[in-house]
Formats: structure tokens, C-alpha cells, sequence
């Protein structure tokens, strides 16, 4: 989980009806980058239940990763998300949601996947990620770096654990399992199967 973030300048249109409160317009500093988007808690129902959607630009990564205490990725991203759940405790290890993320000019600090062993870089990393049952699911995601184009698949869990699966997608028989968690993660080379089942 995430400790110490913290959203500045918040504002919204707070409304109150047939049980539901609902917060419309709701703008905040995040992160280095803006959120805009609404929430909203339905009383009617038994759990109560909460739900979310919106939009981030400019987040910086590395503010990111420093509320996690470990600096393990660097660099900005933007996109849109949707999420509900119950409204208790554990929202997040309960929640369903999916959302479009792009991040650039960033890097994984404890990863390195070429013969140099500096850690990966990318220009861009563009994808698709769904949450349920407190693990994120990655999907058709692309990661463009200094060696080349490269797909991603995998999960990623509310733990911090990951088992993500990367290949060139062009033609190159270059790929890789990156599993553990997100500050201590192993790298290990993919077998030519397993990369061609990463093939688009």
C-alpha cells in the first residue's frame, strides 16, 4: 500500500440525494500533476457502496515512489481511470476497476534488461491495466526504450508483488520475467515459447 500522499488545493460540487452523496468537478494537485474527475457513495445499498472515475496528467513517479519509501520508478504519467467497491476499510483490496495509463521519460530503477546492466529506461510506456480482487492486471501495454519496442503483460498486486512477462515485438528473440516485488525484482530471460505466446 501507499502511505503519505497527500492532494492539495481540492475543490468540487458536493451534492446529497436519495441517499447518494456525490462529489462532481472534483479538482486537486496530485502528486506533482492534476486530477479532475468524480466520486461518489451510494447509502442506499447494504454494503454501502463507492465509486470513482477521472483523469491525472503530470504525475510524477517518483513523488509516487517516494510515498511508497522506495524510489524504484522515475518519471510522468497521465490517463484515466474508473473504480467501485464496497465502501469499507479495504476498499482497494476489493475494488473492480480498469484504466488507461501513458507514462514518459521514465525508468525502473532496479531493472535492467539488456547486456549493459543499466537500469531500464523508457521515452514512453502506454497500456491498459484492469484491478479486481486486489491484483492489477496489465494488458497490451508498449514500452518504447533506447534497444527498442518492447510488449508487456503480467500482474501486479497491492503487495507490491509482480510477475510481468516483456518482449521485442520486432522480431528480435529478446525477452524477459520480471517477478518478486517492486523494490527487490528478479529479472530472468524468457524461453523462445513463452516469448512467442507475448507475440501480438
Amino acid at each position: 500500500m501507499v502511505h503519505g500522499i497527500e492532494a492539495r488545493h481540492v475543490s468540487g460540487n458536493v451534492t446529497l440525494d436519495s441517499g447518494t452523496l456525490q462529489v462532481s468537478g472534483l479538482e486537486a494537485d496530485f502528486l506533482g500533476g492534476k486530477h479532475h474527475g468524480k466520486w461518489q457513495a451510494d447509502f442506499s445499498t447494504k454494503p454501502a457502496l463507492c465509486s470513482g472515475s477521472g483523469n491525472v496528467a503530470g504525475i510524477s513517479l517518483l513523488k509516487l515512489a517516494e510515498a511508497m519509501e522506495d524510489n524504484w520508478i522515475t518519471g510522468t504519467a497521465s490517463g484515466s481511470y474508473e473504480v467501485k467497491g464496497p465502501c469499507a476499510g479495504g476498499f482497494w483490496e476489493s475494488a473492480e476497476g480498469s484504466s488507461h495509463v501513458e507514462m514518459r521519460d521514465g525508468g525502473w530503477r532496479d531493472v535492467s534488461i539488456g547486456e549493459d546492466g543499466q537500469p531500464l529506461e523508457f521515452s514512453r510506456l502506454k497500456g491498459q491495466a484492469r484491478l479486481r480482487g486486489g491484483k492489477i492486471e496489465i494488458s497490451d501495454a508498449r514500452m518504447i526504450s533506447a534497444d527498442g519496442e518492447y510488449q508487456l503483460s503480467g500482474t501486479a498486486t497491492l503487495k507490491r508483488e509482480v510477475d510481468v512477462r516483456i518482449s521485442r515485438i520486432d522480431g528480435a528473440t529478446v525477452g524477459y520475467a520480471i517477478t518478486g516485488t517492486l523494490d527487490e525484482p528478479k529479472v530472468a530471460p524468457l524461453s523462445k515459447t513463452e516469448q512467442a505466446r507475448l507475440k501480438p
